[in-house]
């Protein structure tokens, strides 16, 4: 299975139509149940029943996008849980689960597509040949886009885009590509100190699909990139922090008024996000108008 040529074509038309509702985390979804000793893409092999669960939930609560277990599911980051010979069947099991889930939730309701984004997590370094590795099995698997979260480094994030890039360039299909970054505290930048301006001129030779901000994600910053954008605007934050998360009331209010103020593309939920938070979003972005960039 590889990439369909015609869920680009699905994608694009939903962008531009309504606002679309992406999933919530998988980490603090599953570690009360099954601590996977600091690396959740695991439990794609050991624990897939339990990962497909999480997927359903958030579906089933009007999730349009879920990530593939694939966080982590690169080279480098990968080693320091065990050995590299995992990589290929963490990245092919985590899509192949989140695949089963979406197929089902559009064998019910064939008028709505359910997309399954590869989801790749930062590099330890600035490493191309990983990052093009990752997103060759992602795409050989079957996902819908590609998604490059949690991005607090300018440098690896042009590396990631590069070898995004070369694992793409031979397949002859199109491949959205989405970016989130992630922010310093109330800084409004990246940890490596580069602006949001600076991650526009960064992406800009990419020709990407959807640019915004997941994990440390202050308001204020989002509204700083919708400002200055001419792409589609990904929101996704935490929930607050470890053993004080928001309830789902706490939790979507703050996001309200941006949906509210058509500042948003995708909506969804980082750190501390349940099938609660989505259910209560999903809600509210299907009455909301989206972004025109």
């Amino acid at each position: 299975m590889t990439c369909r040529t015609g869920r680009y074509t699905e994608l694009r038309d939903a962008l531009a139509r309504r606002v679309l509702t992406l999933d919530g985390a998988m980490g603090t979804a599953v570690m009360d149940r099954c601590p996977a000793g600091g690396c959740v893409d695991m439990l794609s092999l050991s624990a897939p029943g339990l990962v497909g669960a999480v997927h359903r939930s958030y579906l089933e609560s009007g999730a349009d996008i879920i990530r593939t277990n694939t966080f982590n599911a690169n080279r480098l980051t990968i080693s320091r849980y065990g050995s590299v010979d995992t990589l290929r069947g963490l990245n092919a099991t985590g899509v192949a689960i989140a695949r089963a889930e979406a197929a089902r939730m559009e064998a019910a309701d064939p008028s709505r597509p359910r997309f399954v984004a590869g989801t790749m997590g930062p590099l330890p370094s600035p490493d191309p040949d990983a990052a093009a590795e990752q997103s060759a099995v992602l795409m050989d698997n079957g996902v819908d886009l590609l998604i490059l979260e949690t991005c607090y480094d300018a440098q690896i994030l042009d590396a990631q885009l590069r070898g995004v890039r070369r694992a793409t360039a031979g397949r002859g299909l199109p491949v959205p590509v989405f970016v989130s970054v992630t922010i310093s505290g109330q800084s409004g930048r990246l940890h490596s100190g580069h602006t949001l301006a600076d991650v526009l001129e960064i992406v800009r030779p990419y020709d990407i699909d959807a640019l915004g901000l997941n994990c440390d994600a202050p308001v204020a910053s989002l509204r700083e990139l919708a400002a200055i954008s001419p792409l589609p605007t990904i929101y996704y934050p935490n929930a607050g922090a470890p053993g004080a998360y928001k309830s789902a009331d706490q939790f979507v209010g703050e996001i309200r008024p941006l949906l509210a103020e058509s500042l948003l593309n995708i909506v969804g939920g980082c750190c501390g996000t349940d099938s609660h938070c989505i259910r209560h979003l999903s809600r509210l972005a299907s009455r909301a108008n989206p972004r025109r960039p």
